[in-house]
């Protein structure tokens, strides 16, 4: 009985499972902590028959040292700014809020709904020390833009950021 042919496939799908792992774990190390859980238990006519959900998404982020400050730029479309809720805890930007996004089109005979809803917390960490009252934010066209200035100390408090 001839098993070439069978060890060839056995090695090819080795080699392919490799790769595939090999991508997803560059993938994980390169966008690990942009990857956000959004938990929805919306009240809405159209989930009101289905329990909690949650769903993944990228909350992208850009942390660039400027002078003697800090600056973030965050994707997050489809917000308003009292959908935020910025605070520091430390080293630490937190950014929680709430999505309401819903996109409807017509392509052809069929309508298309897209629909994002739900609840989310993403922390970033900070490359140095900063003084979170000095703290500014602002949101528009789907980025969040936060300006925190650095500090020499420690930068343990809590601070909540207003985001005009």
């Amino acid at each position: 009985m001839n098993d070439r042919p069978l060890h060839r496939l056995r090695r090819a799908l080795t080699d392919s499972w490799e790769q595939l792992a090999t991508g997803w774990r560059h993938l994980w190390s390169r966008a690990g902590e942009a990857l956000t859980e959004f938990t929805s238990d919306d009240h809405s006519p159209d989930l009101q028959q289905q329990p909690a959900r949650n769903h993944w998404s990228l909350l992208s982020a850009d942390v660039v040292e400027v002078g003697d400050q800090l600056e973030l730029d965050i994707e997050v479309p489809g917000m308003d700014p009292g959908d935020f809720d910025l605070s520091i805890d430390g080293q630490q930007l937190r950014i929680a809020g709430e999505r309401h996004y819903s996109n409807q089109r017509r392509e052809g005979a069929y309508w298309l709904t897209e629909r994002a809803y739900g609840r989310f917390v993403r922390s970033i960490s900070l490359p140095a020390a900063v003084q979170p009252e000095g703290a500014k934010a602002s949101y528009r066209n789907g980025i969040l833009h936060v300006e925190i200035p650095k500090a020499a100390g420690a930068g343990q408090r809590h601070h909540r950021i207003r985001i005009d």
